[in-house]
């Protein structure tokens, strides 16, 4: 696939799981840029590179040196390089971790770098949200002693094809300047503008994630079985849907194109998962929930179709995922909004409605009346589990 710099900005830059960045991994032959690319597009926008050579690590390289501490115990100190990445972090700089020749990492180091990657800990340490991970792999056949990664590994990463530049593309690049060097905008415009423009985005991407599971169960979690060729590449778990809607929603912020949006999304869950995801996501033609909060009438934006259950969670799971956040924007008048709308939909689909309550009610998004009045039409189930507990 293609990556154009907005695309590199939108991998490194979107709010992700415990940090910033969607965790790619270029898969690709070497030499074929993947390295400098990002270091290019570091200098370029005012971030930090620390580029670290996978096979050139040992275990006690990623998760730190069993050391005494002088009073008959033991610590960890950990390693420079990332006690340096993290104090850039922590400086207001993005500091970017490249992990380069991923495949040459033997299964000790693979399993040292998982909850360094995943919860960006290491021996008890929380690094700085602002500490980005990046990787790098060869396929096994161009990595001579290459290792597949294991299905754990696999399932923490965004799989990425990094294609080879054309003749004419290396030529231009080399003439006139790569693309990540001429055309990055600074981090901290980026920053910015995800700050302002990501929790509604985020919001649209988690209703229509969440709708689709719940069509499709069994896609929740597709672990490959033993064997399976492919089960050192993107495969469906929670964490991996959980990184498609950070992904949507930061393409969104970032006007990425829809179909390298596409890509990224398989790169999150494999391919099979990822075209039932888009075709839904197409049918569903989801309404902003913004818009459908704050108009005078939410109807000329959204009307209840019975013969689409699937389409209406997702809108209700979208409402809610915007105004559940205690620091929400116009919170309290579009939690009565919300209640409105579960109110109506409770009178033709009350077990879709009562999804999207139960969701308002944990994050305490509340609005006395309206929602005890609302709650009512949900008939005594929840009223009797004691759903409706701090709203009389």
């Amino acid at each position: 696939m293609s990556l154009d710099t907005a695309t590199l900005q939108t991998l490194v830059l979107t709010p992700g799981i415990h940090s910033r960045g969607l965790r790619p991994l270029l898969w690709g032959a070497p030499g074929t840029g993947k390295t400098a690319s990002f270091e290019s597009l570091c200098r370029s926008m005012g971030a930090e590179c620390f580029t670290l050579v996978a096979s050139q690590n040992e275990p006690s390289d990623v998760g730190g040196l069993p050391m005494f501490d002088g009073d008959g115990g033991m610590r960890y100190a950990l390693p420079d390089w990332l006690m340096k990445a993290d104090e850039v972090a922590r400086g207001g700089k993005i500091a970017v971790v490249f992990l380069d020749e991923l495949t040459t990492c033997p299964p000790s180091v693979q399993a040292a770098m998982l909850r360094l990657v995943n919860e960006h800990e290491v021996r008890g340490y929380k690094l700085h949200k602002d500490v980005v991970f990046v990787a790098a792999a060869n396929p096994t056949e161009c990595a001579a002693g290459g290792y597949d990664l294991a299905p754990p590994a696999a399932n923490r990463w965004m799989h990425l094809d990094w294609g080879t530049p054309s003749v004419d593309e290396w030529c231009q690049g080399m003439i006139a300047g790569w693309a990540s060097e001429t055309e990055a905008r600074p981090a901290s415009e980026i920053v910015s503008l995800m700050d302002k423009n990501f929790p509604k985005e985020i919001a649209k991407a988690v209703g229509a994630v969440t709708g689709f599971t719940r069509s499709r169960r069994d896609l929740l979690m597709a672990m490959p079985k033993k064997g399976d060729p492919e089960a050192h590449k993107a495969w469906a778990s929670p964490r991996t849907w959980d990184l498609v809607t950070k992904t949507i929603a930061g393409c969104s912020v970032m006007g990425v194109n829809e179909a390298v949006v596409d890509d990224l999304v398989a790169g999150c869950v494999g391919q099979g998962p990822a075209s039932e995801f888009l075709a839904y996501r197409l049918a569903a033609d989801l309404p902003d929930p913004e818009v459908l909060l704050d108009a005078s009438n939410y109807k000329d934006v959204f009307e209840l179709d019975t013969k689409r259950p699937d389409r209406t969670l997702a809108v209700l799971n979208s409402v809610a995922a915007l105004v559940c956040p205690k620091d929400a924007a116009k919170r309290k008048p579009r939690v009565k909004a919300a209640w409105e709308i579960i109110g109506d939909v409770s009178e033709g689909a009350a077990d879709v409605a009562m999804i999207a309550a139960r969701s308002l009610l944990v994050a305490k998004a509340v609005d006395p009346k309206t929602t005890r009045k609302h709650l009512l039409k949900l008939g005594p189930v929840m009223a009797a589990a004691g759903e409706i507990a701090g709203v009389r």
